[in-house]
Formats: structure tokens, C-alpha cells, sequence
């Protein structure tokens, strides 16, 4: 059996879960069926719970600290996993609140969001924090190498 594309995982999971319970017994009895969909009804509100959360939570962040921001992402991305959902279809990176973005920086790498102290999230995951000052250096010793 395979998973066609936008097949919510807990529906492919139910189906296989059904699938060895039939195989067990002559009859599959409407108990068994009750009995894992309401594992799975449960499961879905508590990841929908779970989603509308962290999207609350990314929405009021306080611009204080990349990593707390960097870590709500990370929770995102899993809830988001779990549901067979794409990050896009439900976030919009532009939407985060930061500080100015480094114009002298913003040509040569992609920043997400930029806190307080400067500290930049970067990385096409929004998976890294790098200080705003060695991002600069950074960028300089790539230009500086290929202008060699």
C-alpha cells in the first residue's frame, strides 16, 4: 500500500491499523472501528490544538530571542509533519514579527527574523541563529573569495 500525496498520515495509519485487526477475525466487529476512530479523532484535535498554538505563538513572539523563535518553528515543523501538511500551506514566514532585517545583508542571504540583540534566524528550515555581526563577516569572506 502506498501513501498518495495530501493522504493525512492518522487516515493511512487507521487504515492499515484496520487492516491487521481484519485480518485477525473471521468478523471486524463496529467496536473496533469505533474504538480507532476515536484514537484518531482524538489525536487529530489534540495536533490541531497543538498547531493553532504555535502559530499563536510564532504570530505574538516578543523579538527577544531568535532561539525561542527558532525553537517554536522547530515545534511547528514537527506538528505539521505529523499532519502530512506542507509548511506553506498554513505559514507565512513574511508574517513573523522581527526587527529590521539588515539591508547590507539581505542581498546575499535570506533572514526570517531578526531579534533584539541582532541575532538573525537564517537557514532555508529557519534551523540557525547567527549573530547579525558574524553574519557580516561571513558574507565578507565569501566576497572576498570570489572576487579572487
Amino acid at each position: 500500500m502506498f501513501l498518495a500525496e495530501g493522504t493525512n498520515i492518522f487516515l493511512f495509519i487507521f487504515m492499515i491499523m484496520a487492516q491487521e485487526e481484519k485480518n485477525k477475525q473471521d468478523h471486524f466487529s463496529d467496536e473496533v472501528y469505533d474504538e480507532i476512530g476515536k484514537a484518531l479523532i482524538g489525536e487529530l484535535d489534540r495536533l490541531d490544538f497543538e498547531l493553532e498554538k504555535a502559530l499563536k505563538q510564532i504570530k505574538e513572539w516578543n523579538r527577544q530571542d531568535a532561539k525561542e523563535l527558532q525553537n517554536l518553528i522547530k515545534k511547528l515543523n514537527s506538528i505539521m509533519e505529523k499532519l502530512g501538511y506542507e509548511m506553506n500551506e498554513w505559514f507565512d514566514p513574511a508574517k513573523i514579527p522581527t526587527y529590521d532585517l539588515p539591508e547590507d545583508l539581505k542581498k546575499y542571504i535570506k533572514i526570517w527574523a531578526v531579534d533584539s540583540k541582532g541575532n538573525c534566524l537564517v537557514g532555508s528550515k529557519m534551523d540557525k541563529v547567527i549573530p547579525g555581526d558574524k553574519l557580516r563577516k561571513l558574507v565578507a569572506n565569501k566576497l572576498k573569495e570570489k572576487s579572487k
